[in-house]
């Protein structure tokens, strides 16, 4: 992989960084939105996973030998370490995942990275969670056993108001001057534009961004969701989804409704 002339996007202060030094990236998503497809992708242009999933007070660091663990029981790898401190752990070259949104403080301790934020479609993203805990017991054994039982609308009922309400503050990042956010749909349905956007973005020359894209779905992740217990969007998921926000946060995001 080619590293192309590679230039700050901090525009907010003078602290510019080593014109010749390759960025430090954090990977910014909605849940569910591809975080590790876009981990896979980001190895693929040769950047180095670091297994650290972090949060504003504690962070997960994961066992790349234990990933069928990490994927049940995420909370035996959590550190409680706060944000300002597990940001300095990640190098040139290196990336974390997160779902960390925008606020004053998170944009100013994470003006020297390049932000990689994707958003996906509220029904889908619910969707795919909703799966997610069923299958994995992620959140409790309780939760994945309603949803085995009820559906995704018990999953809605839980977490929907959180998640909808959260999700349009991923889309401010586009605001920032080091960040890009991609959507899922993208991603999936044109990668060969989303991943040439994104090499361009961390100034990696990449001259097959459709194979890339294929190594990357090859690769195993902590979250891939082949084998996920299949679940149905009905009538009460969907009246539910209208009761709490869901089509006008969808609209903000970028889609129609």
């Amino acid at each position: 992989m080619c590293w192309g002339h590679w230039k700050t996007m901090n525009k907010a202060n003078d602290r510019f960084l080593d014109e010749t030094l390759p960025p430090k990236v954090l990977l910014a998503t909605q849940r569910k939105a591809g975080t590790y497809l876009l981990a896979a992708i980001l190895a693929e242009l040769g950047f180095q996973q670091t297994y650290y999933h972090i949060n504003r007070r504690k962070m997960q660091a994961y066992d790349p030998y234990l990933m069928e663990l990490g994927l049940s029981e995420p909370r035996k790898f959590d550190v409680r370490v706060p944000l300002r401190h597990s940001l300095k752990l990640i190098r040139h070259r290196e990336f974390a995942a997160s779902h960390l949104r925008p606020s004053r403080t998170i944009r100013r301790m994470t003006q020297n990275f390049h932000i990689v934020g994707c958003v996906r479609d509220l029904r889908t993203s619910l969707m795919s969670y909703a799966r997610f805990v069923a299958t994995s017991g992620r959140k409790s054994d309780g939760l994945a056993e309603d949803i085995r039982t009820r559906g995704p609308v018990a999953f809605i009922e839980k977490l929907g108001r959180r998640e909808i309400r959260q999700a349009r503050a991923y889309l401010a990042w586009q605001d920032q001057p080091n960040a890009i956010v991609l959507k899922f749909e993208d991603l999936m349905g044109d990668p060969a534009s989303a991943i040439g956007q994104l090499a361009d973005f961390l100034g990696v020359q990449v001259t097959d961004p459709a194979a890339v894209m294929a190594r990357a779905k090859a690769r195993p992740t902590l979250t891939k969701s082949e084998g996920y217990i299949e679940l149905d969007w009905g009538e009460a998921e969907e009246a539910l989804f209208q009761r709490l926000g869901g089509p006008a946060a969808n609209r903000a995001l970028g889609y129609a409704d």
